[in-house]
């Protein structure tokens, strides 16, 4: 059993995402990225769903005010253009410590234009967020 008050650690997030939270085709990948931003400093792509059409990530980064909206824009930016899905779970870890985190679904539409082709274009974004580790609320 996960328990959401514990430090981040990467090793208990992949063997819950493995062993109880997703589907028996969720495979771990962990490679480093390219991608970085004004808040994200270093991205690891942790596995890939296909059923769900879902990819994992855990970015690392800088905020120290918990800048959720910029790092909502980042993080959507990085689904858009780093991988073929349109949804992501993204464990939002700050770089100076491992005690509070934040564990995040995004998903948009693709836009599909006037030849009916899809495009990589987001639209209708949408994130449920939650903070999680030392001190944290849950049920």
């Amino acid at each position: 059993m996960m328990d959401f008050t514990q430090q981040y650690r990467r090793e208990d997030w992949l063997a819950f995402f493995e062993d109880a939270f997703l589907p028996d085709d969720f495979r771990v990948v962990e490679a480093d990225t390219a991608y970085s931003a004004k808040h994200t400093k270093h991205v690891t792509k942790l596995g890939e769903c296909p059923s769900l059409g879902l990819s994992v990530f855990e970015m690392t980064h800088s905020s120290v005010n918990d800048a959720r909206v910029a790092l909502s824009k980042e993080a959507f930016k990085l689904v858009c253009d780093y991988t073929t899905q349109s949804r992501a779970l993204i464990l939002f870890v700050p770089h100076d410590t491992t005690a509070r985190y934040r564990f995040s679904f995004v998903e948009f539409t693709p836009e599909v234009d006037e030849t009916g082709k899809l495009s990589r274009k987001c639209i209708n974004p949408r994130r449920f967020s939650y903070m999680l580790g030392e001190g944290c609320k849950k049920h």
